[in-house]
């Protein structure tokens, strides 16, 4: 479980991301490798999440084998977490030497005067992960890189990501009239705010992880979509309309970058090579992570026809008018578009056959369990002491069905609030979850006796704040 959604789970005040960052900010070592080699350069990189993407982790963990060890990354959560403009202003704390590095969406660098990457996010063009890992394969978005000095910052490394697909809150969209006076959240970008003004929308930016209001649709990822709890608010995905991927640029300060070795350069650059196709099926598989959790909460996936999809492409025409006027996205236009011919690839495209609530059998602790968290749980596991306003206690409830896993927090009182989904598999005496949007399970020894199902030995990819809520001894309610 990540600090934000904890921080959910006991409605703890803002300061407590601060309070227990120790327990999860670097990526945990591998396991029975070789012994690291003296550390000489430990670079902090800002994410504006909760937790580094798969994606990004893969490539830390590439940085630190290449480098035998002797280079860390230590990544800083949360960073400008709840801002609309998040990624943009990160980009001019690496600039200004507040952190070394950071992680941002390739969406963003048009908001500080780099369009390199347009032909990359040209609306409905790279539209499935086969054609996305061609174009990485051909060199494409390294050639992209050239551009970011221009803002400031030195472009380490692109790497793939998930597909942003249309998220509807009471109707699907499906065709260019679906898009007609609509208003669309988005995270903020020129080219995505072009691409629905120029459908009839209009682009509402909005910061990660925002509660929507007053919008009627939402560019987005499933995997967010689950992981946000959004579907418990649309009713809708499209299932094959891909706006364009979100790809994960990696930027640092020239100061940062200024003080390492050319060989040191070389194993960050590499690192992204060794991480492409592992950042394609992580992609791949946050999708399948998510759907379970969207089709259980009665998400439709309407797909769209062929002509439909055919006439947004059309609509769209005065988008890529505009890109083409410059010389480069021209050329790389060209370059995917000839790709995708070649690939003859459809759309990518989810359902939820296979994913209804009778999908999975009972499992034996299959039930519904509760117990009382508090400010104890955190002291004990995190070695850190909550902020002033943390509540004292509150009611953890859990429901495990069929392969299923909700969790639900009340606090004084208050109302019942969602605070965690996923799956889970039961193996023998051992539980792997999985939360929603992610791909690496915890794992736990289980055992039941009587109503008491306890939890112990938590192992895997988990922080303390996991431990606080989750390796505890639950009461059987039902």
């Amino acid at each position: 479980m990540n600090a934000q959604t904890y921080m959910r789970l006991i409605a703890a005040v803002a300061g407590l991301a601060t309070a227990t960052t120790a327990c999860s900010s670097n990526v945990p070592n591998r396991a029975g490798g070789s012994v690291d080699a003296q550390v000489s350069a430990v670079l902090t990189l800002a994410v504006g999440n909760d937790g580094a993407p798969t994606q990004l982790t893969d490539w830390i963990n590439q940085v630190h084998d290449l480098s035998h060890g002797s280079i860390r990354i230590e990544v800083k959560q949360a960073w400008r977490l709840g801002e609309t403009d998040y990624e943009a202003q990160t980009v001019h704390d690496v600039e200004q030497a507040k952190v070394d590095m950071a992680e941002v969406g390739a969406r963003a660098m048009d908001r500080v005067g780099v369009t390199s990457f347009q032909a990359l996010l040209a609306p409905m063009l790279v539209d499935s992960y086969n054609l996305q890992a061609s174009v990485f394969q051909a060199g494409i978005p390294t050639q992209m890189l050239d551009s970011v000095p221009a803002a400031g910052v030195v472009g380490v490394a692109v790497l793939p990501g998930p597909m942003r697909k249309v998220m509807g809150i009471a109707k699907p969209f499906l065709t260019p009239a679906d898009f007609v006076g609509a208003r669309i959240a988005d995270q903020d970008s020129a080219l995505t705010q072009m691409t629905l003004q120029t459908l009839g929308a209009t682009a509402v930016p909005e910061p990660s992880g925002a509660k929507l209001h007053g919008v009627d649709g939402y560019e987005q990822q499933l995997e967010s979509i689950a992981g946000n709890r959004y579907d418990t608010i649309a009713k809708y995905t499209t299932a094959n309309l891909n706006l364009w991927p979100r790809p994960l640029l990696i930027i640092m300060g020239k100061a940062a970058w200024a003080k390492l070795s050319g060989t040191q350069r070389d194993i960050l650059r590499k690192a992204a090579d060794t991480a492409l196709q592992p950042a394609i099926d992580a992609s791949r598989q946050e999708e399948q992570q998510a759907l379970p959790v969207l089709c259980k909460n009665a998400m439709t996936l309407p797909t769209a026809l062929p002509r439909q999809l055919a006439e947004l492409r059309t609509a769209l025409d005065p988008v890529y008018a505009s890109l083409r006027r410059d010389a480069s996205t021209n050329k790389w236009l060209d370059q995917i578009q000839a790709l995708k011919d070649q690939l003859h690839a459809d759309p990518e495209s989810v359902s939820c056959a296979g994913f209804g609530e009778a999908s999975q059998k009972a499992a034996p602790i299959d039930g519904t369990y509760s117990r009382r968290s508090g400010v104890a749980d955190i002291v004990a596991a995190c070695h850190a002491t909550p902020p002033p306003g943390t509540p004292a206690h509150t009611t953890l409830e859990v429901v495990f069905d069929h392969g299923n896993l909700t969790q639900y927090q009340q606090t004084n009182g208050g109302t019942r609030d969602i605070g965690w989904r996923g799956t889970y598999q039961v193996f023998r005496d051992t539980l792997e979850l999985t939360e929603a949007g992610t791909t690496a399970p915890m794992t736990l020894t289980w055992s039941l006796n009587g109503s008491t199902l306890t939890l112990s030995n938590l192992r895997n990819e988990y922080n303390c704040l996991d431990a606080a809520v989750w390796a505890h001894a639950w009461t059987k309610l039902k």
